[in-house]
Parts: structure tokens; sequence; C-alpha cells
């Protein structure tokens, strides 16, 4: 099995017995795959978030500019097959003016929900998605499934490879 199918099941099976940080303690000691460089770290709020392999900043952050023009057109494939929109906020809520290197991460969404969060330290991918168009309730969620290469396709982003 791939590694989101993987904790998507596990979490399936558990159910709602278990808090996020329990989720966390049981899948970080379940013999989980790797895959495409990504390996499990947490799981809160419907989104599991992976290690990544270690990266060349100056391959993410240009010496002017957000992201490089390479990653944000490995992020735009992505996006464009998976029907999801691209931006790249910063990485603070408040960044100050003459911040030197201020650096910002991708972000893929469904135009509600951020759907995957690409940075240069990490990779959140969510899960569960709201079921209900109007509310962003907890209890109604349904699963997300983005397909088994999307963490290939993800790689991408954090070895230097294109995408298909």
């Amino acid at each position: 099995m791939h590694l989101l199918q993987t904790v998507r099941a596990i979490q399936s099976v558990v159910g709602d017995g278990l808090n996020d940080a329990e989720l966390t303690s049981l899948l970080q000691k379940q013999a989980l795959p790797t895959e495409g460089g990504f390996a499990f770290l947490n799981y809160s709020d419907r989104v599991v978030t992976l290690s990544v392999p270690k990266q060349d900043l100056a391959e993410w952050y240009p010496e002017a500019g957000w992201i490089t023009e390479k990653k944000e057109c490995i992020a735009k494939s992505i996006a464009q097959k998976y029907g999801l929109l691209v931006c790249e906020p910063p990485d603070t809520l408040f960044p100050w003016r003459d911040a030197p290197n201020s650096h910002h991460h991708l972000e893929l969404s469904n135009g509600r929900e951020t759907i995957i969060t690409a940075h240069s330290q990490y990779l959140k991918i969510r899960l569960f998605i709201s079921a209900d168009p109007v509310r962003s309730t907890r209890a109604v969620q349904r699963p997300i499934n983005l397909g088994p290469d999307l963490l290939q396709e993800l790689s991408a982003l954090y070895h230097d490879q294109g995408v298909n």
C-alpha cells in the first residue's frame, strides 16, 4: 500500500475512538512505508504532515522573488492535473517590511480548503475534507482520494525531476 492510503486505512479502522495526538502516536508505532522520499510525522485536523528529503534552499527561494520558477511550474502542473488552485503565501502571517529572505510556500487548494502545503522543510496533505459545502464541520467529512501517484508526483518538488 501507499503511504497516504495506509494512513487513511488505519484511521478508518480506528474510527473516532482516538484523538489526533493518540492517532499520531499509534501511527508512529506502525511500520508505515516511506514513499517518494516522504515519511510520516504527524496527523492533525484531517491533515497528515510528512518529512521531506533535505533541501537546498537556493533551489526553492531565489535572491529576489517568492518561489523559484521551476518549483512554481511543477506545482502548477500538479494542481492542474488534480483540479486545484495554486497560491504562494508567506511562511509567516505578519512578515515585517524589511525582513531579509522572506520565504513563501506553495499551497494547492480546492477553493475552500488547502489540500496540499509544500514547504522546503515539510509536506502537508489533507486526507479528509468537509462534506458540507456551507459549514466546515469536523463531524461531516469525506476522504479525498487524489490517487496513488500523488506522492511520486509531489516528489518532483523535492527531487530535481519533472512531472509526467
